[in-house]
């Protein structure tokens, strides 16, 4: 199986990309994994894969431009008739500060919504983690984050194979 993970980033210490990574890691049991950051990956080629996975920094309860750019290009792509993403696999993530969850809502639910909406298979739910503000526009993944990112790696390769969830 070829998953794909792709995520956007706005921190310079790249929170979003250390959680993709550490998921990316815990799907290497499904064969291909290829972990990217969104800019560089075209919505067309998501045929190549067999599984996508979306994450994004909650920026004002939403994700950020670049992934809602990738959903409205996928979805252009649906409507030409170009692609039919329809019940491929995926799932989402994203990251969000405590500080801001008083705003409601968060990146992984609104990627998991549009995922829903574009009728792709959504395997596993959501999930946010947490990140820690360290200074002006400085941002660490929180403790015990990462371990949090891998029980759902872990958890969508269970879903994808039959397998029960590793402990």
């Amino acid at each position: 199986m070829k998953a794909l993970v792709v995520y956007d980033f706005e921190s310079s210490n790249k929170c979003t990309e250390q959680v993709a990574k550490a998921i990316a890691e815990g799907l290497k049991g499904l064969g291909e994994v290829t972990c990217m950051p969104i800019s560089g990956f075209k919505p067309s080629s998501i045929k190549d894969f067999d599984c996508l996975i979306v994450g994004s920094p909650t920026i004002y309860r939403q994700p950020t431009r670049a992934v809602t750019t990738f959903f409205e290009q996928l979805q252009q792509l649906q409507l030409l008739g170009k692609m039919d993403p329809q019940g491929k696999p995926s799932a989402a993530f994203g990251t969000l500060s405590p500080n801001w969850s008083w705003q409601g809502g968060n990146a992984a639910q609104s990627i998991e919504d549009k995922m829903s909406e574009l009728k792709l298979k959504v395997v596993v739910p959501s999930i946010a983690v947490k990140v820690m503000q360290k200074g002006d526009y400085e941002y660490t993944v929180a403790d015990g984050e990462i371990a949090k990112a891998q029980t759902f790696a872990s958890g969508l390769v269970s879903a994808l194979t039959g397998a029960p969830t590793a402990k």
